[in-house]
């Protein structure tokens, strides 16, 4: 038999599947072990998709899982729980995805917790004008990602911080103007 008919849908592979490759094996496993509950192991799991497989296009799903296991701000109203070790440990993830993976689906999103950390208060290199410029950059390269409306919300409110009202007011605008359904 030569096997199924062209038309024929791929069978679903479960992530012991031999078949499936190694790194999106080790993916999947890294998150079903979080889902579990098992934060270390799933972490561990995925650290080893970016590191033994950095081509693999699970690596950047896998950089972002762990920044944001180490890092789970994902809104301006959380800025200010981070230590100083994990901000230092999610720059360091995030920096790397949003440069060697820029043109994946979660290098806007790195961007964007990128300026959170640039605002955190416990950030000893803590910059206003890099962190505006992390949120300025996602929104300007990646305006049509899932992140460009928290990009924008974020160099509003940088720009508000800078005492710019009328940037600020361009950016708020901007994010009602091409983001009309974003709860910000």
């Amino acid at each position: 038999m030569a096997g199924p008919p062209p038309s024929a849908a791929p069978r679903p592979q479960a992530a012991g599947d031999e078949e499936t490759p190694l790194d999106i094996r080790t993916y999947q496993q890294g998150l079903e072990a979080i889902r579990k509950g098992n934060r270390e192991e799933g972490a561990r799991l995925l650290q080893r998709v970016y590191t033994e497989f950095p081509n693999s296009t699970e690596a950047p799903a896998a950089l972002l899982k762990v920044a944001d296991l180490i890092y789970p701000v994902s809104a301006w109203d959380q800025i200010g729980s981070a230590s100083p070790q994990a901000i230092k440990q999610a720059t360091d993830l995030l920096a790397r995805l949003a440069q060697k993976y820029r043109s994946s689906h979660e290098a806007p999103r790195a961007l964007v917790k990128l300026g959170y950390l640039g605002l955190e208060p416990a950030n000893t290199a803590a910059d206003l004008d890099e962190a505006c410029g992390r949120f300025a950059t996602a929104a300007q390269v990646y305006p049509d990602s899932d992140a460009a409306d928290d990009a924008y919300f974020g160099l509003g409110m940088c720009e508000s911080l800078r005492a710019l009202p009328g940037r600020a007011a361009d950016d708020f605008s901007r994010l009602l103007d091409e983001h009309p359904a974003s709860p910000l």
